[in-house]
Formats: structure tokens, sequence, C-alpha cells
């Protein structure tokens, strides 16, 4: 088999699945995309009747995909679960049909890479509750083990080829730009918000720089930005700015509202957790149309608006920030999962500045639904529930994510200034 370069986090060989023990299932509560080879395959190796019977009706097929490239979604219980469960909550699949024959996203998850060039990069998804123990656990942060060969990860989302390459020429510098997210992200002396906003103004130079073609002198502009990082009169520069550029509790709540808590919830789970949330702020969605308008477009419009209490947002804020006393590494590791999940800086031929504003956006839904779920006695238990959950329905969810690029298209929200509001 072909042997590749593999980079990953410190975290990723700890993980070990805990199967019937965890309380936040991989196997229900979300779509799993299955191919028509997958399908068949399982198929083939089905042994009693009880298997057979259960496939039969374990699957429909996705819209929008044709017979020559059909896919399969799973079909879950009447409890979200799926069907190959037993009573255990342990796999049948597994035990009848053997490994070799599960869907690969069951093979995988959490376990993610990204290929660029000749090494991969490896993570673990934050939809596992595992995880995000292990996140707890790193107390001094996530780093990357010296690369080491392993064997050639098929399934690795490809960030650039000869290819990309050649249309893009900011990809050559990958790896420069890379490395000076990580250590920005993790740079102590600024808070984790702090931190992504500089994360953006480095971004955005980097942006100018590819649209005003001098991509050349980005390896350069990462260590200088960098290295004026350590100095104390910059360092001051930038608390200054800071200061100035409060974060506006009503923008981020309003933004979270918009981009996931007015979002219908796909499963029972998720709807509780919402509720929860949207009670403990006082968050009000009312629907409004156009009924009895003549013309038939502003029929159709529908508007909805929004009611918060930010006094009690502010109360719940005071909550959350106790419960992150000593635990203040929970949300850098966070951000830095998240870099790597969204395949920050950049992603084939996708825009920089794109991928910077999804990063933003889904930390402050994360930041408000963790500050709307938090109680006077919030365990960690309760922590990585709401995470997982989240991160599910944001991350694991393409639909969502289409919705996503598709709404920031239409709005111009996306200014580093008003980015900064959201998490300062």
């Amino acid at each position: 088999m072909r042997k590749i370069n593999v980079l990953k986090p410190n975290y990723y060989d700890k993980f070990q699945c805990i199967a019937d023990k965890c309380r936040n299932s991989c196997c229900q509560n979300w779509d799993v995309i299955i191919t028509k080879e997958e399908f068949k395959r399982l198929k083939r190796s089905l042994q009693s009747e009880e298997m057979k019977k259960k496939f039969a009706d374990a699957f429909y097929v996705k819209e929008g995909t044709f017979k020559t490239n059909q896919n399969y979604l799973m079909k879950f219980d009447e409890n979200n679960k799926c069907k190959f469960l037993d009573e255990n909550n342990l796999c049948k699949v597994y035990q009848e049909c053997g490994f070799e024959n599960m869907f690969k996203i069951c093979q995988v998850f959490p376990r993610a890479s990204s290929e660029y060039m000749d090494f991969h990069i490896k993570h673990l998804s934050i939809g596992c509750e595992e995880v995000l123990r292990l996140f707890l656990e790193e107390k001094d942060g996530i780093f990357f083990e010296p690369p080491t060969s392993d064997d050639y990860d098929e399934n690795a989302l490809r960030i650039a080829n000869s290819l990309t390459l050649k249309r893009r020429p900011l990809l050559k510098y990958y790896s420069e730009i890379f490395m000076m997210v990580l250590a920005i992200l993790q740079f102590q002396k600024f808070s984790i918000y702090e931190r992504i906003v500089l994360l953006g103004i480095a971004l955005e130079k980097i942006k100018n720089m590819e649209e005003e073609n001098h991509v050349e002198e980005v390896p350069q502009y990462c260590n200088t930005f960098l290295k004026n990082l350590e100095q104390p009169e910059i360092q001051q520069m930038y608390r200054d700015f800071f200061e100035k550029t409060k974060q506006n509790d009503k923008i981020s709540l309003a933004n979270a509202t918009i981009y996931y808590l007015n979002v219908k919830p796909g499963n029972l789970l998720t709807s509780q957790l919402l509720k929860t949330v949207k009670q403990r702020l006082n968050i009000h969605i009312s629907v409004k149309n156009n009924w009895l308008a003549e013309d038939e477009q502003l029929k159709m419009e529908i508007h909805r608006q929004y009611d918060f209490d930010l006094e009690k947002y502010v109360e719940q804020k005071k909550l959350f920030e106790t419960f992150l006393e000593g635990k203040e590494h929970l949300l850098e590791n966070m951000a830095v999962n998240m870099v790597l999940y969204l395949r920050l800086p950049c992603y084939q031929l996708e825009d920089i500045w794109k991928i910077y504003t999804k990063f933003v956006i889904v930390f402050n839904i994360l930041k408000v639904v963790m500050i709307g779920y938090t109680t006077e006695d919030f365990t960690e238990q309760q922590w990585i529930d709401c995470i997982v959950d989240t991160a599910r329905n944001i991350l694991h969810n393409q639909k969502y994510m289409d919705w996503l690029e598709e709404t920031l298209k239409k709005n111009q929200s996306n200014s580093l200034a008003h980015l900064a509001m959201l998490v300062l």
C-alpha cells in the first residue's frame, strides 16, 4: 500500500471508542449517507434472516441522486437510532458481517483527514463525546506530533494537487499559513476571542495579497506577523483596538439566532436542547407573512422578528465564565479543531475569507448555545452533550452547511469589524 507523511495532533492516537458506554451514540440523530457500492457490499454479506429483514427496511434513496450513481440514507427507528443496533447499543453489522463490510463512515468516525500534496493532516470530530473528553485532558493545548509515515488514506479530502496549485498559487504556501493560524490561536497572551480576531486581521491581509497577485510575499508576512505578536508595543496596540471594539451582545445573540436557533431541528434531542436555550435566554421568534399583499411575490415572503432579553444573556454569560474557570483551554482546543475540520486557511479554490467567516459564525453559535445551556451547577458532561449535539447539527449536516453558504452570499455582514463584534 502507498505510504504518505502524516501530521496528527497529540490527542489523535489516544482516542478509543467507548461503544455501548457512549451517551451520545454516533448511531443516532443524524443523516448517514451510504454509497451504492457500500449498499451492495453489505447486502451480499448478510447471513441471518433477522438481518436481511432489517436491511430491507433500513434505507431510502437520497434525493437528487441518479440511478447510475445512487446514494442511500439510513432510516432510523422510533427512537432515532440505527436499526442495526442491538439491545446493548452495539453494532450488529460488525458482529455478523465484520468490520470490512461496515459503511465507511461507521468505520472511520470520528476520524477525518485532509491531503495536501505529499502529506495528510489527521484530526477527530467534536461531534464525538470521547473526543471532547480528550480536550478536557489537554490543558496545555493541542500540538502536532512530528510527521510519521503511514498508509495512504483514500478518504482524505484533498486540499491541493498539482492542478489546483497551478490555478491557485496561494496553495503553494498552505503550510506556512496553516502553521501561522495555529500559532495565533494558541498565543495565550490574548483571550481566545481576541486571538480569533487577530487571525482575521492576518487572513484579511493574505486575502488581499492573493487578490493583488502578491502571494510570493505570504511566507514573509506570516513570519513577520508572528514575530510582531511577541513585541510588547504591538500587543498594547492590539489591546487598545480590542478595548474600542467591544463585543456587541445583541449582534452576537441575533447572529446565533438567525443562523442556528431559528432553524427547525431535525431530531427530538436537538429540539429539547434548543428549547432550553431559548427559554433561558428569553428568545422569542415571531413569523409574519404578507398574505394581504397584491403582489404574488410579496405574498410568499416570510419575515421573522426576534426578541431578546440581553440582561438574561449577560447573567447566563457570567455563569458560563464561572464554569470555564480553570478550563479555558476548552475553547482554544475547540477553535483549533474547527480549523482542521473547516480546512482553514484554504481548501482547493474556496475563498479564504469565506472559510474564516464560517469559522467565526460557527464558533459564535457554539458559544451562544453553551451560554444559553449553562446552569449554576453545570457539569462537564452537560457541556459535552451540548457541544456534541450542536456540532453534529452544524458541522456534520451538509444541508445546513449548504444553507449557511447560500445565506452568507446574500448578506453583507462578513466584514472584519462585524465578525469582531461577534466574538470579542
